[in-house]
């Protein structure tokens, strides 16, 4: 059983034993170089606090991480400006499966979690909370055959989605729902895949007509000519981007939580500062590993999806619950109020004159 706390040294240890591999500084590759993440490896130290201020002026504190991907760029932005070292924070992002990463924050180990699955914890009544929120509105696309020019033209069609019982499932029937198709098993077929990676490749090879998929795919499918047809967001008030603790850590350590949300948003601020558009750009193509030209296409298609100040509607959070709920087949009655805590947010939103 893992102890209820492990600093210093000993999180290196505790990371270590997760399979996780700890790098020291930041990254080596430049934009478009190669993600520092290694291959086979769940866990990977992906980021790391560097500057001249020694290690005891500073905060440690662990985020967890499932991929690099466009909605917690925010976090990877905020550590290289170095954000979060200006609210006396030092903060190791550490890439993990979600089960570690939930276990992790009821121990304390980790502070922050960034897993979309997450708030599967508080429904099953676990003691995390969602504390805010990244992205405020999905950005996904649905891509189809560069011959299908509108989503009424799906009919006997197939559709990429990434597993049967998933968000993706659901919100591509919405879709075609929405346009006069009965979905799934009448008028189209699914085509499940596995990942988002899978359905654009599926989609390129042609092997089925349209795919719902994330930003950074869709720039790759856009590249054979591929073109997307409806945009999820005009569907489902979904967010992204989720950010979750325990309930412990807000209880004894709510001073953290602020400079870390307040670190936050002044990256999701610096994002969508036009002024600042160029260095963002080089960073999408650093973190993403892209290159520039793609990096650009991304910040164009995606800077309005992210948050202004790090909150998601309640109608968009209510609807993701009851989502859950359905996907899980649970049928009691689950509250915004009993997943989320937004009381820090908005003390720092308001102490920010957001």
């Amino acid at each position: 059983m893992m102890r209820k706390k492990i600093r210093g040294s000993s999180l290196i240890l505790f990371l270590l034993a997760l399979g996780g591999t700890v790098l020291s500084g930041y990254a080596a590759a430049g934009p478009g170089g190669p993600a520092i993440s290694s291959p086979g490896r769940e866990q990977t130290l992906v980021a790391q606090g560097v500057g001249e201020e020694k290690a005891s002026k500073l905060e440690k504190i662990v985020a967890a991480i499932p991929v690099r991907a466009l909605p917690n760029l925010p976090l990877l932005i905020g550590v290289k400006k170095g954000l979060y070292k200006q609210e006396g924070l030092e903060v190791l992002i550490v890439q993990m499966g979600s089960t570690p990463a939930i276990s992790g924050m009821m121990t304390g180990d980790v502070t922050v979690d960034f897993h979309t699955s997450a708030i599967r914890a508080p429904v099953a009544g676990r003691p995390i909370r969602m504390i805010g929120y990244m992205v405020d509105k999905l950005n996904w696309h649905l891509y189809a055959k560069p011959e299908i020019k509108r989503v009424e033209e799906l009919k006997g069609k197939v559709l990429a989605v990434t597993d049967v019982g998933g968000n993706v499932t659901y919100i591509s029937q919405l879709i075609i729902e929405k346009h006069g198709l009965r979905g799934f098993g009448k008028d189209a077929e699914m085509f499940p895949t596995g990942s988002m990676q899978s359905s654009t490749l599926a989609l390129m090879a042609r092997q089925v007509d349209a795919a719902l998929v994330g930003t950074e795919m869709g720039i790759k499918a856009e590249a054979k000519g591929f073109h997307a047809i409806a945009r999820a967001s005009d569907y489902v008030p979904l967010g992204l981007g989720g950010i979750s603790t325990s309930t412990d850590t807000l209880k004894n350590r709510p001073d953290t939580i602020k400079r870390f949300l307040r670190g936050t948003i002044r990256s999701l601020q610096y994002i969508k500062t036009e002024k600042n558009k160029s260095e963002v750009i080089d960073f999408f193509a650093e973190f993403l590993n892209l290159s520039r030209a793609d990096a650009g296409k991304i910040y164009l298609q995606s800077k309005d999806y992210f948050s202004p100040n790090g909150s998601i509607g309640r109608e968009g959070l209510q609807f993701e619950v009851s989502l859950l709920l359905k996907q899980l087949g649970v049928k009691k009655e689950v509250s915004v109020d009993d997943v989320a805590d937004f009381r820090l947010l908005k003390e720092v939103q308001a102490e920010l004159g957001l």
